[in-house]
């Protein structure tokens, strides 16, 4: 892989960020993996000190921000400023949404729906690696369907309303030990509260095959379905694709739940990273 100068692409979600240096100096790739870095739901003061804390050596030329929450032009140029400020030598500063990300990185320039399963949500449609459509994520309160945070929300309710099973109420009660006053305040008081709740998804994955949990993540995915795909009116010659930790760990019943709504996923990306890669070196540079 040839670049032409020092690249940093960075895939900033809730839970965690992973970033990559590429440059000529190096054969291979410098990766490092952060904390969360949504813009919506973290003080300037900690967005910088989160900046701060990636150790990449080499000044970057460029950089490719993709990150949850860049949602608005508003959005995308205070994370630019934030860019900006911790790598001042850069020439080119990209910030875009997670949802540009997932789209690059699974059609690169075609079209396609591109859709992500991680600690949020969402979906938007691609042509010739455009994003010309997309219906509302709308966050982890008022949407989010199939998502980690949306998991862990539903699942700590049944849990804290005594809904569960008692076999699976004792394992989670071992598992977590939490309490409800605990639970509100990283609801309602603390920060990142969407990573939170999405933080439960491994003990989900560990008893997916307990009929209640099957039962709730057949629910999300339909509930995904319903909300964030029929709305588009697809033809079922466009693909369909999806990014994320969630997609990727429940991908049989996430394929389930397309074709019972007359649909075929065409790919399932764990992280959109290596496609990102390819779009900016092997699309960009060498086109």
């Amino acid at each position: 892989m040839t670049v032409p100068h020092n690249i940093i692409i960075a895939d900033a979600g809730g839970t965690k960020s992973d970033w990559i240096l590429l440059s000529p100096a190096d054969c291979s790739p410098i990766t490092f993996r952060g904390e969360g870095l949504n813009i919506l739901q973290l003080k300037a003061e900690d967005i910088e000190y989160r900046l701060s804390c990636v150790p990449f050596t080499y000044e970057p030329v460029e950089i490719h921000f993709y990150g949850a929450g860049c949602a608005t032009p508003k959005l995308c140029d205070d994370m630019c400023q934030h860019l900006a400020k911790r790598w001042p030598m850069a020439t080119h500063i990209e910030v875009a949404s997670d949802l540009i990300a997932s789209g690059r990185a699974l059609f690169g320039s075609s079209n396609g729906l591109a859709c992500i399963l991680g600690t949020g949500s969402n979906s938007g449609l691609f042509k010739r690696g455009r994003l010309t459509q997309q219906v509302p994520s709308l966050g982890f309160i008022l949407g989010d369907e199939g998502s980690g945070a949306s998991l862990g929300k539903r699942f700590i309710s049944d849990f804290l309303k005594g809904i569960l099973s008692p076999g699976l109420s004792k394992s989670f009660n071992a598992a977590y030990g939490l309490r409800l006053d605990e639970v509100l305040r990283r609801v309602y008081r603390a920060e990142a509260p969407a990573a939170f709740l999405a933080s439960i998804v491994p003990f989900i994955a560990q008893n997916m095959n307990d009929p209640q949990i099957k039962a709730l993540l057949t629910s999300e995915f339909d509930r995904f379905f319903e909300r964030n795909v029929l709305p588009y009116r697809l033809s079922h010659d466009i693909p369909i694709g999806f990014t994320g930790g969630i997609a990727s760990t429940f991908s049989p019943l996430l394929y389930e739940a397309a074709s019972r709504y007359g649909h075929r996923i065409a790919c399932i990306l764990s992280a959109p990273m290596q496609g990102l890669i390819d779009y900016h070196i092997h699309f960009k540079h060498n086109a």
